[in-house]
């Protein structure tokens, strides 16, 4: 099991908003980040790894990631996120499906496709990656589950 903390905190502030794109994508995958061209982003992520079930804690300032299923890569077998929002409020988006989130909800995302979550305002969030094709044992069509509330 391995544990990772990560914080804007370790950069000096005219570096945040760079060094948060690469703390994002190393943590949830291959993600385009942006801050809405905020100067003063903080953001932390808290990062487990255990096997191939991975379990963080995300709290940023107001932000968005963006994912398109081609960034994927073809090392990246794809995750299941059950996603928990914590404080603040995010706009899931997936297959043309939109889920706002407010603390206490949760929603489920399949990182193989394309998606957008948006951060208009700080947020704390949970968010667990299950192995894809674990979950699924073969199973193929999740589009009914995802991106609800």
């Amino acid at each position: 099991m391995s544990l990772a903390v990560l914080s804007t905190d370790q950069v000096p502030a005219r570096e945040s908003k760079g060094y948060w794109g690469e703390l994002v994508s190393r943590a949830f995958g291959r993600l385009q980040s942006d801050t809405y061209g905020d100067e003063d982003f903080h953001g932390r992520v808290t990062h487990v790894a255990a096997g191939d079930v991975q379990v963080g804690t995300l709290q940023a300032s107001r932000h968005r990631v963006v994912r398109t299923a081609a960034r994927r890569g073809a090392s990246d077998p794809g995750h299941l996120k059950p996603v928990v929002q914590r404080a603040g409020r995010c706009l899931f988006e997936q297959d043309g499906r939109r889920a706002w989130l407010k603390p206490g909800d949760w929603s489920l995302y399949d990182t193989t496709r394309s998606y957008i979550v948006s951060a208009p305002q700080a947020v704390d969030l949970h968010v667990l990656m299950l192995p894809r094709e674990a979950v699924l044992k073969g199973r193929q069509d999740l589009a009914d589950l995802l991106v609800r509330q």
